[in-house]
């Protein structure tokens, strides 16, 4: 039963991943760190509003995603639902992730003059040279924890000699 209940949890936890962190862009390039750099961007009101709209939008969508997404589990865990169900629906969610993120990169452009769209470029190429490892986001050789980039964890040391 506690192997069911780890099952349930990595699933739940790669499907927040997927849907936190899985197709978000670059903080640079998220509508929120456009928002955030307005001064630097010179953005008008006009321009600031509709990124809002944008954002609150993404909010909303991804709110909804992971309301389906506790459900799903919740069904997983009650016996409902299949495992590969829940497989099949947050692939089709990522599918349309991906979809409404490129949308959604589309719609910034068309908001932002080709100055701003220049600047936020410059702005990720800068946060990609900060980021530890030269943009990447684990380092190499060591993939998120799974997989077959994942490194497995040192050996303990052996324990020290009685003193004496």
């Amino acid at each position: 039963m506690k192997c069911r209940h780890w099952i349930t949890g990595a699933l739940v936890a790669s499907s927040v991943f997927l849907l936190l962190g899985g197709v978000t862009p670059s903080s640079a390039q998220s509508v929120e760190s456009i928002m955030s750099a307005r001064e630097q961007l010179q953005l008008t009101e006009e321009q600031v509003q509709q990124l809002d709209a944008i954002r609150r939008e993404a909010v909303s969508l991804r709110s909804a995603e992971m309301a389906e997404t506790a459900e799903l589990r919740s069904q997983l865990e009650a016996g409902q639902i299949r495992r590969s169900q829940l497989m099949a629906v947050m692939e089709d969610q990522q599918v349309a992730r991906r979809a409404r993120a490129e949308e959604r990169r589309a719609s910034i452009d068309a908001i932002l003059t080709e100055a701003q769209r220049e600047q936020v470029l410059q702005l990720r190429r800068r946060g990609d040279r900060d980021r530890p490892g030269g943009g990447r986001r684990f380092a190499p050789g060591r993939g998120p924890g799974f997989g077959p980039d994942a490194v497995p964890p040192a050996p303990p040391a052996p324990p020290a000699p009685p003193a004496g």
